[in-house]
């Protein structure tokens, strides 16, 4: 059953900091302010969110969303749950690179333009995808900052202890390896 058989309505925009300008010129903080904005508008209309974020995502979302959640019988809109797919799980002023010992791993290769490249896209990200599937996500990929990733999220509280959180491990992933997801799950 497809999600519009089931009226789920699906938001997906792109974020600012992957707005392929190079070199980048968007803060973290511009990606959170983003969220907020959709999620503020879904919100005022009175909508019951189940936010999904999947890698840079859990870092978005956590920092962004804690003062949405309502509990489900809610009669306000606002942020019901949480479903990260192979996602970062900050605490409150992490980094993406303070999650990963304060540094990036060497399969991220920051760029003079400041933009950070992977060293074998194909096998960090589709490595199970047949090779056409591969090669078109691949030339797909947006350009992301590298300044992004040491800086700290700002909020006074990170959403998933205020919002439930379930999380979907992809034993598979190559770009955040099953051991560190499960460490993140760990520490929740």
């Amino acid at each position: 059953m497809s999600c519009r058989a089931m009226v789920v309505r699906v938001i997906c925009e792109r974020l600012p900091t992957n707005s392929n300008v190079v070199p980048p010129n968007k803060t973290i903080q511009d990606d959170i302010d983003f969220i907020k904005g959709i999620v503020s508008k879904e919100v005022a209309a009175g909508t019951h969110l189940t936010v999904i974020g999947h890698s840079w995502g859990g870092m978005l979302a956590s920092a962004a969303l804690a003062n949405f959640a309502v509990s489900p019988g809610s009669k306000e809109g606002g942020v019901t749950d949480m479903i990260f797919i192979t996602a970062f799980i900050p605490s409150e002023n992490d980094s993406l690179a303070s999650l990963s010992g304060r540094k990036l791993p060497p399969a991220l290769v920051a760029e003079s333009d400041g933009t950070l490249v992977p060293t074998d896209p194909i096998h960090l990200f589709y490595h199970d995808l047949p090779e056409e599937e591969a090669q078109w996500a691949k030339s797909t990929m947006a350009a992301h900052g590298t300044d992004v990733q040491y800086a700290p999220i700002d909020c006074e509280k990170v959403a998933w202890r205020v919002i439930p959180l379930a999380y979907i491990i992809c034993e598979e992933d190559q770009g955040l390896l099953s051991f560190l997801q499960e460490g993140m799950i760990a520490k929740v």
